[in-house]
């Protein structure tokens, strides 16, 4: 375990113990990996182990979009969380094999607002400012950053929610 990815171990934790204590018994393990030029964060939710990917360019990032990315990713383990076997099955094809465009906006910005809801509004938009300023920006960047909320989408929510 590296410097980095033991520092986002010991941030995962404290965020269970904070705000997530549901996932007190899932035992997470984060994992530096090579997520190309695109992605900050990915979450891996299997039968045995649950897993958070974060991208190596995140080293770059400021802490507190550093928190928001994995106050995120933990929110997609909260939803995996309530799904039956077959859900979470249906979920894995649509997102992962069929890369279904619609699906993936519906639940990456259901995950955003969850983000929000559980007070993490500041950090998500911190790492919204961070991946758009380390992303180049070309159209599979632009097509990626649609699927989550934009700047003004989480300050708008963030206004609504106080």
């Amino acid at each position: 375990m590296n410097q980095y990815t033991q520092k986002y171990q010991t941030r995962v934790n404290e965020l269970i113990k904070k705000n997530f204590p549901e996932l007190e018994n899932f035992k997470i393990k984060v994992y530096e990996f090579n997520l190309g030029k695109y992605y900050s964060g990915m979450a891996l939710y299997l039968p045995f182990f649950k897993i958070i990917l974060l991208g190596r360019k995140i080293r770059k990032y400021n802490n507190k979009a550093v928190k928001g990315i994995l106050a995120h990713e933990l929110c997609h383990f909260e939803q995996f969380s309530k799904f039956n076997w077959f859900k979470l099955l249906i979920y894995f094809f649509k997102y992962d094999v069929l890369r279904q465009q619609s699906f993936m906006i519906k639940v990456e910005k259901e995950t955003d607002l969850l983000t929000i809801k559980k007070g993490y509004g500041k950090e998500l938009l911190a790492s919204i400012i961070e991946r758009k300023k380390y992303s180049k920006n070309n159209k599979k960047a632009k097509l990626i950053r649609t699927r989550y909320f934009s700047e003004n989408e989480i300050k708008s929510y963030m206004k609504k929610l106080k």
